[in-house]
């Protein structure tokens, strides 16, 4: 895989799912219904929706290992959430939310990916006062 590639596949996969996340919270798509009575699924779907847009131009134009592993922090906090508060939803898993945590576990492994082959080698004169 290269570079570009692994960018354009997180970028696509995170853009995939905040439509996902807007088309839930505008109950397009069904998902079930909360146990609480509190939920409120525009707020989530809105919410959710918009991180994952961020997500996608952070993927798109962030160039440092850094902050690329705040994304895939992110990610991961996401995706155990899911399963972890599976208890609080009925059906605990449905389609959709499973559609959702494939593109973000392919967001992660691009993301991983990004992190372990930056883009830019860096060189042993580099800020060194070396030539450039």
């Amino acid at each position: 895989m290269t570079i570009p590639y692994a960018r354009w596949v997180a970028t696509a996969s995170a853009a995939l799912s905040a439509l996902l996340y807007f088309l839930i919270g505008n109950e397009v798509l069904k998902i079930g219904e909360a146990t609480s009575r509190d939920a409120d699924v525009l707020a989530f779907g809105v919410s959710a929706g918009t991180a994952f847009v961020v997500v996608a131009f952070i993927v798109w134009f962030a160039r440092r290992r850094w902050i690329l592993g705040l994304v895939a922090t992110f990610d991961a906090l996401v995706l155990g959430a899911y399963f972890a508060f599976a208890g609080m939803r009925e059906p605990a898993f449905e389609p959709w939310g499973l559609l959702i945590k494939v593109c973000q576990a392919v967001l992660l492994a691009a993301v991983a990916y990004l992190i372990v082959h930056p883009s830019m080698k860096p060189s042993l004169t580099r800020g060194l006062g070396g030539a450039r």
